[in-house]
């Protein structure tokens, strides 16, 4: 265990809790609550969502099959439900019968799955300025034993009894006020630790100011150990930040939960872009270890056992810092993995090794060395000052961006929602004082040539990284896909549309709209034999978002947070 500092205590004072009272046994919605288990987590039950991407591989493929390509336009709305303004880009959990619900600005919420009846909530006491950007999204929160785990944007790690909302503990791991740091993704639980990644480390400060991931004891809330994703002078890697001092060494944020290859026993995190965004900002060429990564770490020391970074050096906000999908591919052990750039990588998670890519975009900034497996900056495209525009495909938004991808096992099939855009970006000066640090660069969104839409959802076979099919709309897609055994696939965007496609062919099969924009994961889960499917709607959502400024003709309100839910009408 690693001896860093840490702070530990029970602050129910910082935060509130409003449970229902108790019911009767038979209407409790408790009385049969089983503690959630690693072997859970394994083999998960079919009517379940009990993670993330609901299994550890990341396909979010479920395998119920009530709700089919040929009745799917039958669906009708069981129930809906505000959520807190803010940024708002969550994964309900549904474990049970109870949906756990991470809503904006760190609200937790228990309902039942059925009905949508609160049964307790959680408010978090906030800073004044802390969850107002990019990170203060909670993109999910973990289940395990009898608490829920989430990680803030106020950067601490939380336990709540799940049956009540209570704080067990709650350990801070930076103080807002010095740093503005947090967590825009929830934990991931593995071998009965709380494991957690911090993001949006652009502030400088004396000794260190990049991320970490971090693990803590889920029963006290003892941290396990800490690995930072930045290196300082001295540590391997450190030089590729050239003569950088130690307190201008910011970013490498985990913007995604780590993944977990249980046969393999590491774990995988993603990291993102370097700060400054530009090497001109940062001041040196380097390499910029460990940013824009896939870094494979020792559960039980958190040690790094190998790395192998994309996009080397990146200069443009184009960084790599997604969901890792395992798949096997004649017996051979691979994760696929697509960023901004618009490159899906296969790549041997067996050893960190390149495979192969395909670029289902089109770009303009990247060479790619299929020798190393990496996507070298064209040298045109590395701003040289800060007046200088430069002219980049594919924007901020993507290539793809938080929205994750989904597989279907039965058709080998990977669905990924990719944007087309460009921009206009130019580097910004930043201060390179403690206290200094920031972005870097001001960007102007502009179409992608020569496309039908700004919005494209495309499958693509895992064996042979052929297209399947691609659909392009005018308005980009802003939730992660769903996947179901029965054929289908979910997805929603910008113009307030939620759309299942046919998993096989690409058809629009039904589509409903609904009050805002349709953000976040979509999930499916069954109670007493009724398959639903919910999703969120609401704003925030960083870069895009922003991309809206392309289709203007596109109007939704500019408030409103909501899940909502759907059935099957009941037979008669």
């Amino acid at each position: 265990m690693k001896h860093n500092a840490w702070a530990l205590a029970l602050l129910l004072s910082a935060a509130s809790v409003t449970s229902l009272p108790a019911q009767e046994a038979a209407d409790d919605p408790w009385a049969d609550f089983v503690p959630v288990t690693d072997e859970m987590f394994a083999n998960p039950d079919d009517g379940d969502w009990l993670n993330w991407r609901r299994t550890r591989d990341s396909w979010a493929h479920s395998p119920l099959t009530q709700i089919t390509p040929e009745n799917v336009s039958d669906l009708q709305m069981a129930w809906s439900w505000n959520v807190e303004p803010g940024t708002f880009e969550s994964t309900p959990l549904v474990y049970d019968g109870i949906m756990f619900l991470a809503g904006a600005r760190d609200v937790i919420q228990a309902l039942d799955a059925v009905t949508g009846d609160l049964l307790w909530e959680y408010k978090r006491e906030l800073p004044e300025d802390a969850c107002n950007g990019t990170s203060g999204a909670t993109r999910n929160i973990a289940l395990y034993g009898e608490r829920v785990f989430t990680s803030t944007c106020d950067a601490h790690v939380v336990a709540l009894d799940a049956f009540t909302g209570q704080v067990a503990w709650d350990v801070e791991m930076e103080v807002w006020e010095d740093y503005k740091v947090g967590f825009s993704t929830g934990p991931t639980i593995v071998k009965g630790q709380v494991i957690s990644g911090l993001t949006d480390c652009r502030v400088f400060r004396e000794g260190r100011t990049g991320c970490y991931v971090v693990s803590h004891d889920p029963t006290n809330g003892e941290e396990l150990w800490r690995t930072y994703t930045v290196p300082i002078a001295g540590e391997e890697g450190g030089d590729t930040w050239g003569d950088a001092p130690d307190f201008l060494r910011a970013g490498g944020s985990v913007w995604h939960p780590c993944s977990y290859d249980q046969e393999q026993d590491i774990i995988l995190c993603a990291t993102g872009q370097a700060y400054p965004w530009t090497s001109v900002g940062r001041g040196h060429e380097g390499e910029a270890l460990y940013t824009n990564s896939t870094i494979a770490l020792d559960p039980d020391t958190g040690e790094i056992l190998w790395y192998h970074q994309y996009l080397p050096g990146e200069t443009l906000d184009l960084d790599d810092a997604f969901e890792h999908v395992f798949v096997d591919v004649d017996g051979q052990k691979r994760f696929y993995k697509i960023g901004k750039s618009g490159i899906l990588w296969v790549m041997d998670r067996e050893t960190g090794e390149y495979i192969d890519h395909r670029e289902m975009v089109f770009q303009n900034v990247f060479d790619v060395n299929t020798e190393t497996g990496q996507a070298i900056v064209r040298p045109e495209k590395i701003p040289v000052d800060f007046e200088t525009p430069i002219f980049s495909c594919p924007s901020t938004a993507g290539g793809k961006d938080w929205h994750p991808m989904a597989f279907n096992p039965e058709l080998r099939t990977l669905y990924m929602p990719l944007s087309q855009s460009c921009m206009d970006f130019t580097a910004r000066e930043v201060e390179a004082v403690v206290g200094g640090g920031g972005t870097g660069g001001f960007r102007t969104f502009a179409p992608m040539p020569d496309v039908e839409g700004q919005g494209l959802l495309a499958a693509v076979n895992v064996d042979t990284l052929e297209t399947v099919w691609r659909h392009e709309q005018h308005a980009p897609f802003l939730t992660g896909i769903l996947s179901t055994e029965s054929g289908l696939i979910f997805a929603g965007d910008l113009d307030r549309y939620f759309k299942a496609f046919d998993a096989e062919t690409g058809e629009v099969v039904w589509e409903v709209r609904l009050s805002q924009s349709v953000q976040g994961m979509p999930v499916t889960y069954e109670v007493d034999g009724t398959q639903y499917i919910a999703i969120p709607t609401g704003l925030g959502g960083g870069s895009p978002r922003a991309q809206a400024a392309l289709v203007p003709d596109i109007r939704h309100p500019m408030s409103g947070n909501n899940l909502f839910v759907f059935a099957l009408p009941e037979a008669d």
